[in-house]
């Protein structure tokens, strides 16, 4: 924070005399006129400087004690971070507090010196408010600290040790601590607008980056304060969801999905792996998982409960079973119906809390925290868990006398050894954890439904709950059920082009669908066959399809009313070493040409649960003028690129 200390030397140096390539065109300056120039230089340097002393000088004990103040905070909350860390909580508190102190010094002193008429020049005036909002990030943090370092104190206390370890507690300890960071949690949520302010305060410093006089502060700023609100917030968050997640008031059991995205279908993978997580006062009880197909033979000889239609007309499945059962993109809706075959085929728990699912992707980036596995003399590690686990359920028991029952004992073993690595890991690591938990929720490879309402209700609004979502004007979600591709979607590469525009007839949208078949024929790889479901604002009516050059009949083409949405489903296959292009043409209901009177106009463009990143590309023509929100002015249509990661809504003032 040295731009503080700089302030009163950089707003003087900028007037004085620079060498190199000035000086160069004063001296080729013709010799004659020579004297007269360096006269008016001199005169005009003389004028400013002193100009500029006389209106600074009164102020110029408020500028020194800003520069030394700003400093002095910054030393405060650099040893501040040091005790923090080794979880010295009353001295990390002690200079917490000098640095508060110091920022609160800044601030008056500003307010000094702003009502000076020096400072109200428009060039100083912007150099004052950004000490400002430096000042406020500077005891916004400070205060915030406070209250995370009283946290800390406060949980040596209850578990009488020197150092935070959950895993070394009792677990009456374990209760007080969770209770504990409950209320540290909404005592921060009270905090929170200190949060918002410092947010805001970082993003009008955001265009200082490349700036000589505060570069090196923003910087700085930027390197460092982000992570630690978003530290914050996740306090805010674990406070809102531990105690009914965590099972602070009874065990609590969930119904875990291993769905694999290798091989896509709706909510996110083929469920080849079921299990039961317990947890009990915020720790792991226990994780049991199974082979799916040992719960679905239970009622082999009894089944009489038929399939979706394209389950059985494309994948010859006479019989629906617990692996086929998460058939909708609505992931509540899908593990309800999980639930109900699970009860159906003799799952031994009674009463389930709640149904979470994850992909392959997630133990992946969480093998990434915790380093290497070895489960049997296999060794697991980040980069080539996906296809190692792949081979050891599909391949590999063929090579080891297991039954096939017991094939995937091993993925029990594995969870199991990254719990116990994930309690071990220092605090430094634990921001890491949460990234990776918050990343994995956002883009839907970890998804949760739960019976208990408020926690559904906080999930569906932090969009972790994989629901089908309402919007008001225009919608476009992609959903595909790999149906005996085997494990091809791993090598399945996708575009998405999305264009809207009037005709005769209102509006005409058209979804072009790319995909890429990257793979060629092995045991797990084969041509790509898709069921394929595209949702629509609800009114849609389809115009055309057409799969390559190949144009579907009307009438083949299956239309859903659901989720308060129009769907359309075809089924279509793509060959390894090629591309398929689909290129899908409806009309959207009134309702969405009516939402223009808003001036404005809407676009939620929902990814499908489980689906890697993909290419987007959109044009917008609504037969009005697009208001281009940075710069104001207005153009015919809108061209957008991007690649999704997540739910994307999009929203286009018009005129």
């Amino acid at each position: 924070m040295e731009g503080h200390q700089n302030f009163l030397h950089q707003f003087e140096d900028r007037h004085e005399p620079k060498t190199g390539s000035r000086w160069w065109r004063i001296l080729a300056v013709p010799f004659s006129v020579l004297p007269t120039i360096l006269l008016t230089l001199i005169i005009v340097v003389l004028v400013i400087v002193v100009g500029g002393l006389v209106l600074i000088w009164p102020s110029i004990n408020s500028v020194q004690t800003i520069s030394t103040e700003t400093l002095n905070a910054k030393k405060h909350l650099e040893a501040a971070q040091t005790y923090l860390l080794a979880q010295d909580f009353f001295t990390a508190k002690e200079q917490i507090t000098a640095a508060r102190d110091s920022f609160s010094t800044v601030n008056r002193e500003l307010d000094v010196i702003a009502a000076k008429r020096i400072f109200r020049l428009p060039y100083v005036k912007d150099q004052v408010s950004i000490a400002r909002d430096i000042a406020l990030i500077g005891e916004n943090t400070s205060s915030l600290l406070s209250e995370v370092s009283d946290l800390g104190d406060h949980i040596l206390q209850l578990t009488n040790s020197t150092t935070v370890n959950f895993k070394d507690i009792s677990e009456e300890q374990k209760v007080l601590v969770l209770n504990q960071l409950v209320a540290a949690g909404q005592t921060l949520k009270n905090s929170e607008s200190k949060i918002n302010e410092v947010d805001a305060a970082l993003i009008r410093l955001q265009p200082l980056q490349a700036s000589g006089l505060w570069r090196e502060v923003v910087v700085e700023l930027n390197s460092n304060i982000p992570q630690l609100m978003k530290g914050l917030r996740y306090i805010i968050t674990a406070s809102d969801v531990l105690p009914e997640l965590a099972g602070l008031d009874r065990e609590k059991v969930y119904l875990l999905l291993l769905q694999n995205n290798s091989e896509l279908r709706p909510s996110g993978g083929f469920i080849g792996t079921y299990g039961i997580l317990k947890v009990k006062n915020g720790e792991l009880a226990s994780i049991f998982t199974d082979n799916i197909y040992n719960l679905d033979k239970t009622i082999e000889d009894t089944n009489e409960i038929a399939p979706p239609e394209p389950l059985v007309k494309y994948l010859n499945q006479k019989k629906w079973y617990m692996r086929d059962s998460n058939w909708w993109p609505d992931f509540p809706t899908s593990a309800r119906k999980v639930e109900e075959f699970y009860h159906l085929e003799g799952g031994p728990e009674t009463n389930i809390d709640g149904v979470l699912a994850l992909t392959p992707d997630v133990i992946a980036d969480f093998l990434k925290i915790v380093g290497p596995v070895t489960i049997s003399g296999i060794t697991f590690t980040a980069d080539n868990f996906v296809d190692e686990l792949q081979y050891q359920v599909e391949v590999g028991f063929f090579e080891d006398p297991k039954e096939f029952e017991e094939r995937k004992e091993i993925i029990s073993h594995l969870a199991e050894e990254i719990k116990n690595r994930l309690f071990n890991l220092k605090v430094e690591q634990l921001p890491l954890v949460f990234d990776t938990l918050e990343n994995n929720l956002t883009e839907k490879f970890i998804l949760g439904y739960f019976d208990q309402a408020d926690l559904q209700t906080f999930f569906s609004t932090k969009n972790w709950s994989g629901e089908v979502r309402p919007t008001p004007d225009d919608y476009l979600l992609v959903v595909d059920a790999n149906l005996a591709a085997l494990k091809t979607d791993r090598v399945m590469q996708r575009q998405v082009s999305y264009s809207v525009r009037p005709d005769s007839g209102g509006l005409l949208a058209e979804a072009k669908l790319t995909y890429i078949n990257n793979g060629w024929f092995d045991w797990r790889t084969t041509r790509y066959r898709t069921y394929t479901r595209v949702y629509v604002p609800a009114g849609s009516r389809i115009q055309s399809l057409k799969v390559g050059n190949t144009e579907f009949n009307p009438e083949s083409i299956d239309t859903y009313h659901e989720f308060g949405k129009t769907a359309f489903g075809f089924f279509f296959q793509v060959e390894p070493g090629t591309r398929q292009v689909v290129t899908l043409r409806y009309h959207l209901p009134e309702s969405v040409a009516a939402g223009l009177a808003d001036s404005a106009y809407t676009l939620l463009l929902q990814k499908q649960s489980g689906v890697p990143e993909y290419d987007l590309s959109l044009n917008i023509n609504l037969g009005r003028s697009i208001v281009k929100q940075s710069t104001g002015e207005t153009l015919p249509s809108l061209n957008y690129s991007a690649k999704v990661k997540a739910d994307e809504l999009l929203t286009i003032k018009i005129k």
